[in-house]
């Protein structure tokens, strides 16, 4: 795959600059500015043939204006980064569908926990909270801090809390 990390300038359409992973196999999908940071986080998903390997594989890399890395002390979570979303802290979370996972990373990529979301896919944040869809039940939260909204039983949507299972939240 060897995907990259492109900067354009855009009125010249002259290269600026350009960033790659070490492992050819991670694929860069989608982008979140965090201002409070100054940082880029970028969702990965990878294709590797070795099935431990891809389990293992970063979901989240942070680009700091010179430097694109992996996230770091991340457990395994499927290789398979859907969303992003940048919260004002300064952190990032990343939804994990395949692991049934939400994971929280700080600014510079560590790590900081995974919250148990069946079918965790779309994020999005404004001017605050976060939210992330799932199964059966909306997170919102704030940093660290989240709390569950609609069915709080993860085996089934009901009427009431049919979340969008898609990487996008729909209007």
């Amino acid at each position: 795959m060897n995907a990259s990390l492109v900067a354009v300038d855009p009125k010249r359409g002259r290269l600026l600059g350009q960033w790659r992973l070490d492992d050819s196999c991670l694929s860069i999908r989608h982008l979140a500015w965090n201002p409070a940071a100054r940082r880029l986080g970028v969702a990965l998903q990878v294709e590797h043939p070795d099935l431990d390997q891809r389990k293992a594989a970063p979901v989240l890399s942070i680009w700091d204006g010179e430097l694109l890395r992996p996230a770091q002390n991340q457990p395994p979570l499927e290789g398979h980064g859907g969303d992003i979303v940048a919260h004002p802290q300064g952190g990032f979370a990343v939804s994990c569908p395949r692991a049934d996972t939400l994971a929280l990373f700080s600014a510079d990529g560590e790590f900081l926990k995974a919250i148990d979301q069946p079918l965790s896919y779309a994020l999005a944040e404004h001017g605050g909270p976060w939210w992330n869809s799932g199964k059966s039940a909306a997170l919102v939260g704030q940093g660290q801090e989240t709390r569950r909204i609609g069915n709080p039983e993860p085996d089934g949507v009901t009427a009431d809390t049919a979340w969008q299972l898609d990487n996008h939240w729909k209007r």
